[in-house]
């Protein structure tokens, strides 16, 4: 169906409901909460924005059946009707809204919003589907295009246990739960704070990775049912629900990670080997000597004070503290010019991994060893670690392992953040 221009798009639903009238079934307030209910959807609360893009490029907008478009100019609203495809790319002052590859719907557009007019309330963004509406705004100081996706919080979920947690079976149910409940947690946590840039998460491991409808997975959307509105709380409060991967036998205080302040439910955990299972467990990383001084000062330069261009030849590289847990606290790094020290985390971003720099050492649950050649030079530095991921919070291999012993969600939850609660909240 064509793109119907606002005062069309009145006439259409007036007959609408002059249509309904006829049939006996109209009364007086019909029309307006028709009008409130289209224009602006009550989204189940709470709900959230996901950034799920930043673009330069056209991007494309498809609706499931038909969808609403408000385009917004300054305070001028304009709103269309469509069925079709519709492509949004950047103009001299704005963005433009076509309706397939030519027909030009409005330009110089600030923001836009597309509303689904379908029962699941989904839409599609360069191919893939997700569910709530979707708004693009214009970012004047780059000449962009930012693509926020509104939706319920349990919906959400669904869009991010999946990727959080990979294909789980029956028998790890519990462990899907206890995802579930940080996940939640997790997001309401980041609603409540005001220092997000026009949006409340990531859609990546910047905050949780959150991915289309076709990953959904029927057990896992089972957890959220069975668990709608559980968050963990302390002391009344959410709390803040990290999470990783595999914590190598023993979960990491979180001032001994970030500097944040020392918390009763972010402790150092001992896991029972629970995590063993896993084939990250354990692991190696060999740097040959010169590949690694081409990369540290690359990476260097967002952890240390005024790195060099070159950090010179490396002469030795120590472990100087760890904490209780095992996890290496500060990394020096001596060359024929200067010493380097790297701290807690940020040592996994510096060394990065041999066999692919993109990626990040593993963890900083390690020891090391320095490989001189017959001439006393380093030819390799070995590291030899435990775990995958920064170590705070709940274990997911961990919890996995839990879950297959026959412990409840609760239980997990209560193994990894001690002190909490689970509450319902809604």
């Amino acid at each position: 169906m064509s793109a119907l221009n606002k005062k069309v798009y009145f006439a259409f639903l007036c007959l609408e409901v002059l249509l309904i009238a006829s049939s006996g079934m109209w009364n007086a307030d019909v029309l307006a909460q028709g009008v409130e209910k289209i224009f602006y959807p009550e989204l189940k609360q709470p709900a959230l924005s996901i950034k799920l893009l930043k673009a330069k490029g056209k991007v494309s907008v498809s609706p499931e059946v038909s969808y609403l478009i408000r385009c917004f100019k300054g305070n001028e609203e304009m709103v269309f009707f469509s069925g079709k495809e519709v492509f949004i790319k950047i103009g001299s002052a704005g963005m433009v809204i076509s309706e397939g590859e030519k027909d030009t719907l409005e330009d110089q557009v600030q923001r836009v919003i597309f509303v689904p007019k379908n029962k699941r309330f989904c839409f599609s963004l360069n191919g893939g589907k997700y569910r709530g509406l979707l708004e693009m705004v214009f970012q004047a100081e780059d000449s962009s295009l930012l693509a926020l996706n509104w939706l319920w919080v349990e919906d959400y979920l669904k869009g991010v246990v999946p990727f959080e947690m990979g294909k789980r079976t029956q028998s790890e149910f519990e462990a899907l739960k206890a995802q579930v409940l940080t996940a939640r947690t997790y997001a309401l946590y980041q609603i409540q704070k005001s220092d997000r840039k026009g949006f409340d998460l990531e859609s990546t491991v910047l905050d949780q990775l959150y991915g289309t409808m076709d990953k959904e997975e029927r057990l896992v959307n089972k957890a959220i049912a069975e668990t709608e509105g559980e968050v963990i709380t302390y002391k009344g409060k959410f709390i803040q629900a990290f999470y990783h991967a595999n914590c190598g036998g023993m979960t990491e205080s979180v001032d001994q990670v970030w500097g944040h302040n020392r918390v009763p439910y972010l402790v150092s955990v001992w896991d029972k080997d629970f995590c063993s299972w896993y084939k990250r467990y354990k692991w190696r990383v060999v740097w040959e000597r010169e590949k690694l001084e081409k990369s540290l000062p690359q990476y260097l330069k967002e952890y240390a004070e005024d790195p060099p261009d070159t950090v010179g030849q490396i002469k030795d590289i120590k472990i100087k503290k760890k904490s209780k847990s095992g996890r290496v606290r500060f990394l020096e790094i001596k060359t024929d010019k200067e010493k380097f020290r790297v701290e807690k985390d940020k040592i996994r971003w510096v060394i990065r991994n041999a066999d692919n720099p993109e990626a990040i050492l593993p963890s900083t649950f390690f020891d090391l060893e320095v490989i001189k050649n017959a001439e006393g030079d380093i030819d390799s530095i070995v590291f030899e670690g435990r775990g995958n991921g920064h170590g705070v919070g709940m274990c997911q291999t961990g919890a996995i392992g839990m879950a297959r012993e026959g412990y409840t969600y609760r239980q997990i939850l209560q193994h990894y953040y001690p002190h909490t609660e689970i509450t319902k909240v809604y």
